[in-house]
């Protein structure tokens, strides 16, 4: 019986050809498994925003106004993360929720219907390395977030004169203190919350403060895009114990549609 070195007769210390090509095959599927990979958790395009929501569970069965508004719209792209001087590491995100509808029963006057500007939060995620102090975050109606609807070819969307208004009362402004805890997030609301408008508006009604109004017509078939900015003022006194996050997140565009008429 021949020894083993037989094998040498395809080359100085080489495997067998059919070794060889076995291996090369095995390293063609390897990298074609990769490459799919790749493909397949390759993230969302920067810019645009997801429509469907369908992957994220918890944001499907959230509401907002109280439960008045109960289907999201759409969830912006998060934000690049931005770490402050001291090495606290920030990012955020838009949501848009779809317009609330309530109703209001005066004494001795018949029951009316009432729709509200559709939700806007701000999340904020804590993406920090390990802290010593909590990340305290300041946030005010109008001061720190600001946001502009385009339309389709980048040109501004005029804001919208104010409407009938009826309903409840509610604050244009707010301000206070958050804590966005270490590896976790915090939703706020961005809009001014100001009441109702009956009739319906007739579309997607979008407010940000008293001089930024949006109305999407109801049937229009374009695609409108709402992006901002988020840097909250640092000159207020923090709360004991925390780190006051210094920095500017910029936001990317969410993709918005006009809701069937």
């Amino acid at each position: 019986m021949r020894p083993f070195p037989l094998a040498l007769r395809y080359g100085q210390g080489r495997i067998p050809h059919a070794f060889e090509q076995a291996g090369r095959m095995k390293s063609a599927i390897l990298c074609l498994w990769c490459a799919c990979v790749c493909l397949s958790c390759r993230p969302v395009p920067s810019g645009v925003s997801r429509s469907a929501i369908t992957n994220d569970p918890e944001l499907n069965t959230s509401s907002a106004d109280m439960g008045r508004s109960t289907n999201v719209i759409v969830v912006g792209d998060w934000s690049k993360p931005v770490k402050d001087a001291d090495g606290y590491v920030l990012r955020g995100r838009l949501i848009l929720y779809d317009m609330p509808h309530y109703t209001n029963q005066f004494p001795g006057a018949a029951t009316t219907e009432y729709w509200g500007n559709a939700p806007l939060f701000l999340e904020l995620q804590n993406l920090s390395p390990r802290m010593d102090k909590s990340l305290g975050v300041y946030f005010a109606l109008g001061d720190g977030l600001e946001c502009e609807l385009l339309d389709s070819r980048g040109g501004h969307v005029t804001n919208s004169l104010f409407v009938f208004f009826s309903g409840s009362l509610r604050p244009w402004f707010r301000s206070y203190w958050i804590t966005v805890p270490l590896d976790g997030s915090v939703r706020l609301r961005a809009d001014p919350q100001t009441g109702g408008h009956s009739p319906k508006a007739g579309g997607l009604e979008i407010e940000l403060s008293q001089s930024q109004r949006w109305i999407i017509p109801a049937g229009d078939t374009s695609a409108y895009y709402l992006s901002g900015n988020f840097s909250p003022p640092t000159n207020h006194p923090a709360p004991p114990g925390s780190h006051v996050w210094r920095g500017k997140l910029i936001l990317p565009p969410m993709r918005i549609t006009a809701p069937n008429p």
